[in-house]
């Protein structure tokens, strides 16, 4: 089960200004349907005795709405702490271009941090890079928004042991529908280890360098693998 801390009073207008201030992406979502997309708080509105928050309407949104028969959205984004923070909203009147909600009454943070690793299923994460004119392509054992531990071919050792950092990895994660490439710009080399796989050793490398678009991506897809592990363990 996921650990949350529950914000209120104050506090959610000091997260809410902070989203609308840096311009953050931040995703919207309609409970009971798959319907998900981007948008960005472009107003808020405290005069009032019942503060408001204003959205760009998203592509789409006022369809899936009035076939749920809802007037409540989803949301969730990455704080300024790195964490995943979630909340719903009720809509109180809205545009073609722009929908008015109503301040949530409480918002979620998630108990996630940088250390906080997750074991990859066998078929699909990976670490590509170009170094030195070769390709290298590792499986990722084990992961996490700091780091991760990659099983690599014998024949790359010496490579991988000359390489104390390596420029603009890309992590694949295949292991959805979807592939999803997350590029990370430094990566440093923390240790090498023996494993119990055939013509492979362990490597151990710490993101040094990312960018908050690649730090959020790689912030859902492990919750996305964590979702996945759950789901099997309950069937």
């Amino acid at each position: 089960m996921e650990r949350f801390d529950k914000i209120e009073g104050p506090k959610i207008h000091e997260l809410l200004s902070d989203l609308f201030q840096d311009k953050v992406l931040i995703k919207v979502y309609v409970d009971g349907s798959d319907y998900e997309h981007l948008t960005l708080i472009t107003d808020l509105e405290t005069q009032s005795k019942d503060p408001l928050l204003r959205i760009d309407a998203p592509r789409g949104i006022h369809a899936v709405l009035e076939t749920m028969q809802t007037g409540e959205l989803a949301f969730e984004f990455t704080g300024r702490d790195q964490l995943i923070h979630r909340f719903e909203a009720r809509m109180n009147k809205a545009t073609r271009q722009d929908i008015w909600l109503n301040y949530p009454e409480s918002i979620r943070r998630y108990q996630f941090r940088n250390n906080f690793r997750i074991k990859v299923p066998p078929r699909g994460v990976y670490l590509t890079v170009t170094h030195k004119d070769t390709d290298l392509r590792m499986a990722i054992d084990n992961i996490s928004l700091g780091g991760a531990f990659c099983h690599c071919s014998t024949r790359h050792k010496s490579l991988i042991e000359s390489a104390a950092a390596l420029h603009n990895i890309a992590l694949q994660f295949r292991f959805t529908a979807q592939e999803i490439e997350i590029i990370i710009e430094r990566a440093e080399r923390r240790r090498l280890e023996q494993v119990d796989l055939p013509k492979k050793f362990g490597v151990a490398y710490e993101f040094v360098k990312m960018s908050k678009d690649a730090k959020r991506m790689l912030t859902q897809q492990i919750y996305a693998l964590q979702r996945e592990i759950l789901q099997k363990r309950v069937r």
